[in-house]
């Protein structure tokens, strides 16, 4: 009787797809009961079996590859223990996308550090300030440094900043993120409370009247296009991100007005803003120029029109540039010097407008990291002062305080 059992086992049809402890689905005969099929419910966790309504074993299987993929694509089915590497896997798949072409890079180029740091295997729930030291101190340093560069080298705590911000961020996502079992991939932050390092003396830098004239008249030299490049983020204010994807179609030149789209936005803002003379004459001459209409790019790809022109190689036109007209180097002067240089010409303004005008979402963003004070202006605010009630402060002769004081 048992033999007869065996053989019968021995010899029931089978299939399973995917893998296990993720995706796996299983169709099998049950002897007089036809095709059934097996897999993990994605809502109590719990295993579920029932008859397929298939006789045909290769539809079975298609049915079980179909399942299976499903299963994956969604990312119901997770392992019971979570890796880091296994959180970074599912962040980059449903996360990542998202972001911007530079953010995604950045994604990929600090995960990767992230696991030589901690290890792929190292659970999340188990990172500690230890580890985040350690990290701070190998990054800065230069001895943890991305993969695909031949050696490290010091870096500056912006840097390290960017990479553990992430690191936060991918934390705080997993304690909301379900794990297809009715809970969450993590049940807290272990890193929540620590704080990246802060630059005390950031470099911001920021082009002068001069500069910028010398800037204009090199972009000049190299190309109509790049001309256009230099003016537009200068009177526009925006990213270069923005201004590099613009279409002819986001360009009003009738009412003089632009619009910024939110999926090429830093933070997704969509907003209208008008064109200064300046920017609106530079690209009537573009058009007029290129006869480009519609979904045309403003900024095609030098080798590839179909594409706009890319973060590299807008960074590239910049280095050049500030080469020739001499910039100091190293001292992080770039496309954001001249949103400085925009951000700077609208001081005293009404602080939403500033903030509409340049797709800024916070005033202390503005104030903290683009408004730069010079002397001139320390000095006209210091002439603008008004007398304080029940003091002498502006009246009086020279020296008519230290003679009271002196009395005193």
């Amino acid at each position: 009787m048992r033999t007869k059992r065996r053989t019968a086992k021995a010899t029931c049809w089978s299939y399973k797809a995917g893998e296990k402890g993720t995706n796996r689905v299983r169709v099998y005969e049950r002897p007089g009961l036809g095709i059934w099929i097996d897999y993990q419910d994605d809502e109590s966790g719990k295993r579920k079996r029932s008859p397929l309504g298939i006789d045909d074993r290769n539809q079975a299987k298609a049915k079980a590859d179909e399942i299976a993929a499903q299963f994956r694509n969604t990312v119901k089915f997770l392992p019971v223990v979570l890796t880091l590497a296994g959180l970074f896997d599912i962040y980059e798949r449903e996360v990542t996308p998202t972001k911007g072409i530079v953010s995604r890079a950045h994604d990929a180029r600090a995960m990767e550090m992230f696991l030589r740091a901690f290890g792929r295997d190292t659970k999340p729930s188990t990172l500690s300030r230890r580890e985040w030291d350690r990290y701070i101190g190998e990054r800065s340093s230069g001895k943890l440094f991305p993969k695909g560069l031949d050696k490290g080298q010091k870096v500056r705590p912006r840097v390290v900043q960017q990479d553990l911000r992430l690191l936060l961020a991918i934390l705080n996502w997993a304690t909301r993120a379900g794990d297809g079992r009715g809970g969450v991939l993590l049940n807290r932050n272990p890193l929540a409370g620590l704080r990246p390092p802060k630059d005390e003396s950031p470099r911001r830098a920021i082009l002068s009247d001069a500069q910028y004239a010398a800037l204009r008249q090199a972009a000049a030299k190299k190309s109509p296009q790049v001309e256009l490049l230099v003016t537009l983020v200068a009177e526009t204010g925006h990213r270069i991100a923005s201004v590099r994807q613009l279409r002819w179609s986001d360009v009003d030149l009738e009412s003089g007005l632009v619009r910024w789209r939110a999926e090429n936005d830093k933070i997704g803002l969509e907003h209208r803003t008008p064109l200064t003379p300046n920017g609106l004459a530079a690209l009537k001459v573009a058009q007029a120029r290129t006869l480009s209409i519609g979904e045309t790019w403003i900024f095609p790809a030098p080798r590839k029109p179909t594409t706009c022109l890319s973060p590299h190689g807008a960074n590239h036109v910049f280095q050049r540039l500030a080469k020739i007209i001499g910039l100091p180097v190293k001292e992080r002067y770039g496309w954001h010097s001249l949103r400085r240089r925009f951000a700077t010409s609208l001081r005293g303004g009404d602080p939403k407008t500033i903030l509409s005008l340049g797709g800024w979402k916070s005033w202390m963003t503005v104030v903290t990291c683009y408004q730069v004070a010079d002397e001139d202006s320390q000095r006209a605010l210091l002439s603008s002062r008004l007398p304080v009630a029940g003091t002498a402060l502006n009246a009086g002769k020279p020296g008519q305080l230290a003679q009271v004081a002196g009395t005193k």
